[in-house]
């Protein structure tokens, strides 16, 4: 995508992140633009079965953290205008389920149906 916007064949109107993107600085957030309800943005996650050992859990979270703070993984994501959050555990099944319920409101607030 930066590749795109450089050459100037894609033109940035807003992002969905909370904030902007030190990589686009003068692109601004969807809340920026107005629509300030709108959010979203690319959820990579990796999973464990039921039961996993709460060690096992932790040596995954240490392993893959590790890995998202390395300069060179930044710099990989930063290039395609994405920033790790590194959200592990409780904490990522906290944010699941705040975005279902959050979801979950504005379907019934519009009252969308299943067809």
């Amino acid at each position: 995508m930066q590749q795109q916007l450089k050459a100037n064949k894609v033109r940035a109107i807003a992002i969905t992140s909370r904030t902007r993107k030190e990589i686009l600085p003068d692109v601004p957030t969807v809340a920026e633009a107005g629509l300030p309800r709108i959010r979203g943005g690319i959820l990579g996650r990796h999973n464990a079965p039921a039961g996993t050992p709460k060690e096992v859990i932790t040596q995954l979270e240490d392993w893959f953290g590790s890995a998202a703070r390395t300069p060179e993984f930044k710099a990989a994501l930063a290039a395609q205008t994405y920033a790790p959050v590194g959200v592990c555990g409780s904490e990522f099944v906290s944010f699941i389920r705040k975005g279902l319920d959050e979801y979950g409101r504005i379907v019934r607030e519009a009252n969308i149906k299943a067809e």
